[in-house]
């Protein structure tokens, strides 16, 4: 066994154990109806190493692989994109811990949170671009229309995002930003 499949091994492993870790410690909180005490916030912050234990495996894999084409590049971007979710996370985490804020927005995390989606887009275009020689240009231009769709579909029905000029400029930006992140999302999964 290599060098890089053991590493595989290991990363699953690490990954399996954490999420059945957190998976447990959310059934525990939900059974003794602990839900509103800080140990749930510091649950939600434990809840984000599964996300940045990926990131680091990603950036691992990334450093380890040594191909620098589209499937590393795809590492590289779901790895930050996995940061970004992290930090948002326990950006959010920090403002309910400790400095008692229950509802942060907007803040610090939101710029996070933000940023995630393009770095999955980023990443979905790398894998792209390693089947571009058999990825029909019909299918791009599907995935094109679904995302124009969804984001239209978005704004006018489902997410509806309050911008308002009674509003912040930072508060129309992320309720813009969040209804547009969907439908990125979205779009994306079916340029795949």
């Amino acid at each position: 066994m290599d060098t890089l499949q053991k590493f595989h091994k290991k990363a699953f492993n690490i990954i399996t154990i954490t999420g059945f870790a957190v998976i447990a410690l959310f059934l525990w909180l939900q059974f003794t109806g602990r839900t509103d005490t800080p140990i749930n916030q510091w649950a939600s912050l434990l809840s984000g190493l599964i996300f940045l234990i990926s990131a680091i495996i990603c950036f691992t894999y990334y450093k380890k692989g040594g191909d620098r084409g589209g499937v590393s590049n795809a590492i590289l971007w779901t790895g930050i994109s996995n940061l970004l979710f992290f930090l948002g996370g326990a950006t959010w985490s920090f403002y309910n811990l400790f400095a008692g804020i229950e509802s942060p927005y907007p803040s610090l995390a939101d710029v996070f949170f933000v940023l995630m989606p393009i770095s999955f887009a980023i990443s979905v275009g790398s894998l792209l671009q390693i089947y571009k020689s058999s990825t029909r240009a019909s299918s791009v231009v599907v995935a094109t229309v679904v995302f124009l769709g969804l984001a239209w579909l978005m704004f006018h029905f489902v997410g509806k995002p309050e911008i308002s000029s009674e509003l912040s400029f930072w508060e129309n930006f992320f309720n813009f930003s969040y209804a547009l992140s969907d439908s990125i999302y979205t779009g994306a999964g079916f340029a795949l």
